[in-house]
């Protein structure tokens, strides 16, 4: 509890300090005499910061990698940073738009659903946090990773144009690669010596397979639209790497997910780019297979036979051990927790015990596989269905404005349904939005959404949005 009072007195003084530096600087005022200069230079460096706010939004998407490639249990020091550039820079933004420049935050219905529904499930996943002696660190690490989705509206306000979207999908390709190759390495490393089928996917660590699956609908989508062959390149080599980082993860869902979404894309746009895109997807195959044998040259055989075994459990979900695992774990949950508290659910920061028939013991944790009872367990039934009505909201808005004159913005609808219906799947045997990568990708299709929604009337470039300021 000190920890969350401390947050918000800070959060007060800073954006007071904040507000009060914006004036000093605009106005011209010396504060302090014997600066000779040097403070006005700093306070124009603040308030050049304050102004454009891209740099804040950039740093926080980039600083995502440092949650993904954390492989550590726990809070280490990469969250902590994380949520306090998070924890600090929202407050001062919404301060700056509603005090400063007397903005509207919510402008449109979505956005209204979006704030009340953050406000709701804040409250009522406290209180009965406290009700069900729920422990405050896990409630701030787990409520953190929603306060996410409250980045659309600044990531929304500073990216205007095509340019921007750009950039951001830029980014996105960035924090996959660096997920990616950090995965690989330490795959590779731990499983160098692997003596037994079991050590090779035990070799795996946290894939964070989301952005995996981001990396490979980018590369496809590009391949499909590009004409330059050096562009056909690339977008060849992202696919390759987005396929490979899905097969190191041995995850039957993320692999089988991704490759819906792909096909599902296809369906967005057109016929002759839909024939390129399955073309890239079997030459991402050949790629990918040939990367695999250079990184694993001694034990590819291996691999490939467990890939085929996970691929193939698919087909016998009835003998699948693991699978019983998790339909025990939703059993006990449905039955002797969700029963008990339908309505408020039990709040963030709250454990559950069940039976595990895999290892035979009885475990307690917090963490959930099936994101739908993971929402049910948290919010209860009314919230639940409330946030699945906001993860459905691009596909239903993206399909009513089908604009077929803008091909940017009908690829990036048809990457967007893509995978929101991907992650839809494979959130019912890994839940996608208690882990930064799938709400990083929910939060950023929604920003993607709004774009695609807009007149181009309404898209403003950054030299008309400091002319609007000024």
């Amino acid at each position: 509890y000190l920890v969350i009072i401390s947050y918000f007195i800070f959060v007060i003084y800073f954006s007071n300090l904040m507000i009060y530096v914006f004036f000093q600087a605009e106005d011209g005022i010396r504060d302090l005499v014997r600066s000779r200069g040097l403070g006005d230079v700093y306070k124009r460096q603040v308030y050049c910061i304050w102004l454009n706010e891209k740099i804040w939004v950039y740093a926080v998407i980039l600083m995502h990698c440092l949650i993904l490639v954390n492989q550590k249990e726990g809070i280490g020091i990469q969250e902590v940073m994380f949520s306090v550039s998070v924890l600090v820079g929202l407050p001062v933004w919404f301060i700056k738009e509603l005090i400063i420049h007397k903005r509207k935050i919510a402008k449109t219905g979505f956005d209204v659903l979006l704030l009340s529904f953050f406000i709701i499930m804040s409250v009522t996943s406290f209180i009965t946090m406290m009700l069900n002696n729920g422990n405050p660190l896990n409630y701030i690490k787990e409520w953190v990773i929603i306060l996410d989705f409250l980045m659309f509206f600044p990531i929304r306000n500073s990216l205007n144009s095509k340019k921007d979207i750009q950039i951001l999908l830029l980014m996105l390709i960035l924090l996959a690669l660096i997920n990616g190759i950090t995965n690989l390495v330490n795959y590779r490393q731990n499983i160098l010596k692997a003596a037994f089928q079991w050590e090779i996917l035990a070799g795996r660590k946290t894939a964070n397979e989301p952005i995996s699956i981001v990396l490979l609908i980018i590369g496809s989508t590009i391949f499909a639209h590009a004409k330059a062959k050096k562009m056909l390149l690339i977008s060849l080599i992202l696919s390759a790497l987005g396929l490979l980082f899905l097969t190191i993860s041995f995850s039957r869902g993320p692999i089988v997910s991704g490759l819906i979404a792909v096909v599902i894309m296809t369906t967005r746009i057109k016929f002759k780019n839909s024939i390129k895109t399955y073309l890239a997807i079997i030459v991402s195959v050949l790629l990918g297979a040939g990367l695999m044998y250079v990184l694993f040259p001694n034990i590819i055989k291996n691999i490939g036979i467990a890939v085929s075994s996970r691929l193939g459990s698919v087909a016998s979900v009835a003998s699948d051990v693991s699978l019983g695992s998790r339909v025990a774990e939703s059993t006990t949950i449905l039955k002797g927790y969700i029963a008990r508290s339908p309505i408020l659910g039990v709040g963030f920061g709250v454990n559950y015990s069940f039976y595990d028939p895999l290892t035979q013991e009885t475990i307690t944790r917090s963490y959930i596989h099936n994101g739908y009872i993971w929402s049910l367990f948290k919010f209860g039934i009314p919230i639940a269905i409330y946030f699945l009505f906001l993860l459905l909201y691009p596909i239903f808005i993206l399909l009513y404005n089908n604009d077929k004159s803008d091909e940017f913005k009908r690829a990036l609808s048809a990457g967007v349904i893509g995978y929101i219906i991907c992650a839809l799947i494979m959130n019912n045997t890994s839940s996608q939005f208690t882990q930064y990568a799938g709400a990083l990708n929910m939060m950023l299709a929604w920003v993607f959404t709004d774009y695609v929604c807009r007149n181009k009337d309404n898209e403003i470039t950054t030299k008309d949005n400091l002319k609007e300021l000024n």
